[in-house]
């Protein structure tokens, strides 16, 4: 019992390259290209953020960006890409397959053309050139439709271009969200947890998944975060000015 507890707090709170094992799944033993890129999975009941207290629906995949850089020459936002763009089509192929589960190739078939894609750039997270961005970390304000409202009702909308951040929405789930509030126009962009890892800008592993928003911004660009609490999470990681 004591065992089980303490892999549950490495998985809820954060792990490192130690604990993160590689993937021994037997549909993999005739193809072992990419397998070796691959942290095991985050069992369904650990699938949790404790930073926003919520469960999520998708399972995101981690992969071990020193062994991709190794063999892709990936810098830290081309391997945050790559993991977001591969979570992102990954989900919709589940949600394509139903009650099946993709094959060994379909699973090939995403990663070869994930990185064809990042090279060629073809990315998921494009980042607006306004001067001032308004980071929005979104959960807080789900918990009230009011709050919701609220919030794309001001000028966190319109004084800056607007980026939704979250720690339980998977990105299709937040472009469901946008097309069901109408905000098509607003021209949101869209980081959610499936760009999260356990590295960091010097792909060191870390104790906690996290992302370095710098990186996907320019110097001279304003970066203003939003949030009801009136804190960054440590999730997001980087130099902001908290939205008064």
């Amino acid at each position: 019992m004591k065992k089980l507890k303490f892999l549950f707090f490495i998985i809820i709170f954060g792990c490192s390259t130690s604990e993160l094992k590689q993937s021994n799944v037997e549909g993999y033993q005739n193809t072992s290209l990419i397998i070796k890129y691959f942290f095991q999975d985050i069992p369904v009941w650990a699938n949790f953020s404790q930073t926003a207290q919520c469960r999520r629906t998708f399972r995101s995949k981690y992969f071990d960006f020193k062994k991709l850089e190794a063999d892709t020459s990936f810098d830290y936002q081309k391997l945050v890409q790559f993991q977001y763009l591969y979570n992102i089509e990954y989900n919709r192929l589940l949600q394509s397959l139903g009650d099946d589960s993709p094959s060994v190739k379909e699973e090939e078939n995403l990663f070869y053309d994930a990185l064809a894609n990042i090279r060629t750039g073809i990315l998921p997270f494009n980042p607006p050139k306004f001067q001032r961005v308004n980071l929005i970390w979104i959960d807080p304000y789900l918990n009230d439709k009011k709050d919701f409202y609220k919030m794309i009702e001001s000028d966190a909308l319109i004084l800056g271009h607007p980026v939704f951040l979250s720690l339980c929405l998977s990105n299709q789930e937040i472009l469901d969200l946008i097309k069901k509030n109408d905000l098509a126009n607003k021209d949101i962009r869209i980081i959610s947890y499936e760009a999260l890892s356990i590295f960091d800008v010097g792909l060191n592993s870390q104790n906690a998944l996290r992302i370095d928003l710098n990186q996907f911004f320019e110097k001279n660009q304003k970066l203003i975060f939003y949030n009801l609490k009136d804190q960054i999470p440590n999730e997001f990681f980087g130099e902001f000015e908290i939205a008064k």
